[in-house]
């Protein structure tokens, strides 16, 4: 090669490399002679490789790959034959970061020989802008219209005619105002207004009740004083808000506000409070029981009953605004003024005979509503709206805990309650783990002979730091909270070892009792770890005993009833504890195969001191005894008690006047030594 061509073609490279945009040479077979240094960039950056578009590769084959490949390959071989000056192609090059486009330039040109030169140009933001300016000319569907600096009709569109329900020659030269006076003093004027004033650009929405039409305005101040507009008609995107809305807050079953749009109600009115004197109270009405009425009649009873209670509530407040539909049966009403009003106790009264009066069921069933209430005050209790719900709440936890059906309003020791109640759930399963809970044994006794017949087995809480907290406390709230199964597993698998080991060891081949709360009768997988452990540790039939406490699931749930009937089937004893308090029922008696009753201690404390109490306790002796079940009092403490129950034959006894619950340690010193512990 000749210095000179070879100085020439440096002076080509040099020229080529300052190009910005990505470019090749090809010759006339299409292979690629030489590329820019943008070219060898743009290859770098998007993974490919020199030899899949560098010099020596042979471009033809690489636009065969690509979608318009053929057509291209044909423009090309034209633009060589002199057919065509110059091939243009835009294309999409996205990345997972932006999008772009490009445009393929070749263009022949004479060096000697044919040679082709390929440019790739960057023309995203070409494409962006005639994007935007496609975007304005649709946006022309639209109504338009131009006024000037007074208000006079210069301009105005043929859709905007229609929007208007006018013709072109009744507006074109008249003033905006005197055509439609109906916009003076609407939102409207105001912004328009504004934006001549301003010169800034305005939007604006509005309904017009002479064209009962939502209109949308885009309003742009003219360099010449006047003003153009961008009208739509909005009435479906308004239908379609408002469908939006209703979805968003307010409850589709009774249209009453939900708890979202109560919060927003509330958080209003605690806004436009002026001053510290401005009450309003929140009271937070709860259905007892609904689920009952699911259960027994089908959901769309349920909801029927739902509506009817709304509509009561809806006439007792007045306004829409003045109620919500907060959970599934839960209501929530805001009474204008504070408790300590007057007017508060006939609006609480009423609200609640509202509520509770019968409700006719399709079928001709007649259903007694019960409510629950509890309300928060504000300022008094709150100046917020989520702590003045979360306050309402906490008084209607412990109105549903009351048997008169009053309105209970937040006070603080609700609050303390509710903190101790947290801080021992929480500090449950720590407890359970690290041996605060333990057991303790309260010997039964045979009400003749005192001699020891069964014992009961009792969970105790020794928390740390503090010391002894009472069952009373903490065996509702671990069951409320889901911590029942873990505190009765670990019970059965102490238990059981120490009954086995007592046996074995020839110390004690009484009956043990243990606790069960029904809502493990639900358990499946319970009820066979039960028996398996039974089995396990080989224990005889008719040792074990379980205690059930009375609730409503005992005689509605059939599931209980199949898991009494597995249990008694491995010998299993079935008791009834504290017989004659919570949902007493002597359906239980007939409906379920049981080995004893045990009467409340609240019952045999009155022995001695009430007559119709003993003969409370003399007749549920004698009707238990009938049905051929043993009968045991809980919570025998005076000789005037044991006399009188051993008079009535009942069967066994327990409480301190025989022995208190024992530790282990002790209790077999008390079966060694029969003696008083």
């Amino acid at each position: 090669m000749s210095i000179k061509k070879n100085k020439y073609l440096n002076e080509q490279q040099i020229f080529f490399d300052a190009l910005d945009e990505q470019a090749a040479v090809i010759d006339r077979s299409g292979i690629i002679t030489s590329v820019n240094k943008s070219w060898e960039t743009f290859l770098k950056e998007n993974g490919g490789l020199p030899e899949s578009g560098g010099p020596g590769t042979n471009y033809f084959d690489v636009l065969k790959k690509s979608e318009d490949g053929e057509e291209l390959l044909k423009l090309l071989h034209q633009a060589f034959e002199k057919k065509i000056n110059i091939v243009r192609h835009a294309y999409p090059c996205h990345s997972p970061e932006k999008n772009q486009w490009y445009e393929m330039v070749c263009t022949v040109f004479d060096s000697g020989e044919d040679l082709m030169l390929i440019r790739h140009v960057d023309i995203t933001k070409l494409v962006e802008y005639e994007m935007q300016v496609a975007d304005v000319l649709r946006n022309m569907n639209d109504g338009f219209y131009a006024v000037n600096r007074d208000w006079v009709f210069t301009y105005v569109n043929s859709h905007a005619l229609k929007l208007l329900f006018a013709e072109k020659e009744e507006l074109i030269g008249q003033v905006m105002w005197e055509k439609y006076p109906q916009l003076i003093g609407s939102e409207f004027e105001k912004a328009y207004r504004k934006g001549m004033e301003t010169r800034e650009e305005i939007e604006v929405e509005g309904y017009v009740e002479t064209q009962r039409t939502w209109f949308r305005v885009h309003m742009y101040p003219r360099e010449d004083g006047g003003a153009a507009f961008y009208i739509q008609n909005i009435n479906k995107y308004k239908a379609q808000e408002k469908k939006l809305y209703e979805a968003a807050y307010l409850d589709q079953l009774t249209n009453l506000p939900n708890r979202k749009h109560l919060m927003h109600i509330v958080n209003e009115r605690v806004n436009r409070a002026d001053n510290t004197r401005d009450f309003f109270t929140i009271l937070i009405i709860d259905i007892d029981q609904f689920k009952d009425i699911n259960n027994i009649y089908g959901h769309q009873t349920g909801d029927w009953i739902l509506k009817e209670m709304a509509e009561r509530i809806l006439k007792s407040v007045k306004t829409e605004y003045g109620a919500a539909r907060v959970s599934g049966d839960e209501f929530a009403v805001i009474f204008e003024g504070s408790p300590e009003e007057p007017n508060y106790t006939t609006f609480s009264n009423k609200l609640l005979q509202d509520l509770t009066r019968p409700i006719y069921l399709a079928n001709g069933i007649e259903y007694l509503p019960f409510v629950s209430a509890g309300g928060s005050c504000y300022p008094q209790h709150a100046d917020s709206a989520e702590e003045l719900l979360r306050k309402a709440d906490t008084a209607l936890y412990e109105a549903k805990k009351q048997p008169d059906k009053t309105i209970k309003l937040f006070q603080e020791e609700m609050q303390e309650k509710l903190l101790r109640k947290s801080a021992l759930i929480n500090a449950f399963p720590a407890a359970l783990e690290n041996g605060e809970i333990y057991f303790v044994y309260q010997p039964q006794v045979q009400t003749e002979t005192k001699e020891i017949v069964c014992v009961e087995v009792l969970s105790r809480w020794m928390k740390a730091g503090e010391g002894f907290v009472a069952p009373s406390e903490f065996i509702t709230l671990i069951e409320e909270n889901g911590y029942v199964e873990k505190l009765t597993r670990c019970m059965i698998e102490e238990v059981l070892g120490k009954v086995r080991n007592w046996i074995d060891r020839d110390l004690y081949k009484g009956r043990v009792s243990i606790n069960i709360s029904t809502q493990l009768l639900h358990n499946e997988k319970f009820i066979q770890y039960f028996i398996d452990k039974l089995r396990y540790f080989a224990i005889p039939i008719e040792t074990i005993e379980i205690e059930l406490t009375e609730s409503e699931d005992l005689l509605k749930e059939k599931k209980v009833d199949q898991s009494l009937k597995i249990l008694r089937k491995e010998g299993v004893r079935v008791a009834i504890d504290d017989f004659g308090t919570g949902y007493s029922n002597f359906d239980y008696l007939c409906e379920f195969k049981l080995n004893k009753i045990k009467l409340d201690k609240s019952f045999i404390k009155k022995i001695g001191m009430e007559t119709r109490y003993e003969r409370i306790v003399e007749g549920l002796i004698l009707l238990t005894k009938t049905l051929g079940y043993e009968v045991t009092a809980e919570g025998v403490e005076t000789e005037e008690q044991y006399q009188f129950l051993k008079a009535k034959e009942c069967d066994s006894l327990q409480g301190y006047y025989f022995h208190r619950p024992l530790s282990e340690e002790n209790w077999l010193v008390c079966l060694a030594s029969k003696t008083r512990i």
